[in-house]
């Protein structure tokens, strides 16, 4: 895909990310505004490449998350030391104010299983993402962290308010961070 540069981008050493559902870019500017080497956002849509590329020094790559294989990140990662795996898989599925008007018959129900397929399959350190609190009360989650527990991941989630933060929104998001542990790792 490309090439990172950590002497031209990175402040904190050997940490590079990508993030997947990366949407205009909201994510990777946060996480770039604090030093990490953000390789690629991903994203479907094709609106999202302008303000991507324009506010980022990521590059924007249009595709599919459910089309992207293992060995794609793992050539994007290269050598690095640290790697990030970060996301927000797409909301509406869970939001409370689709009133049940959403169920596993939506196609992006599942992404949520395409983000952990490449979770498992890349070993990345680090994996966080996003979403809404109720995604928390769905089976679809609660087998998504059993599997990342099952592979050797340490699992933290926290219910945020959004306006605590400088969100110009009073809202609630569900952040979710897992760091591979030690033992795993070196294994």
């Amino acid at each position: 895909m490309r090439s990172v540069s950590k002497k031209a981008r990175g402040r904190i050493d050997s940490l590079v990310a990508v993030d997947l559902f990366c949407g205009a870019g909201g994510l990777t500017k946060g996480l770039e505004d604090a030093g990490i080497d953000v390789a690629i956002g991903v994203d479907i849509d094709p609106v999202c490449e302008y303000p991507y590329n324009h506010n980022n020094r990521a590059r924007f790559v249009l595709c599919s998350v459910d089309a992207l294989r293992g060995e794609d990140l793992e050539l994007v990662y290269g050598p690095s030391k640290f790697t990030l795996m970060a996301g927000c898989a797409p909301c509406q599925p869970f939001s409370k104010y689709r009133l049940g008007k959403s169920d596993e018959s939506d196609g992006r129900w599942n992404l949520l299983k395409e983000f952990q397929r490449l979770a498992l399959e890349v070993e990345p350190t680090m994996v966080t993402m996003e979403n809404v609190p109720r995604l928390a009360e769905q089976s679809i989650f609660i087998d998504f962290v059993a599997a990342l527990k099952g592979a050797g991941y340490r699992v933290h989630t926290e219910v945020v308010r959004c306006e605590a933060y400088g969100v110009p929104q009073q809202r609630e998001e569900s952040i979710l961070g897992l760091s591979i542990s030690q033992l795993h790792h070196s294994a």
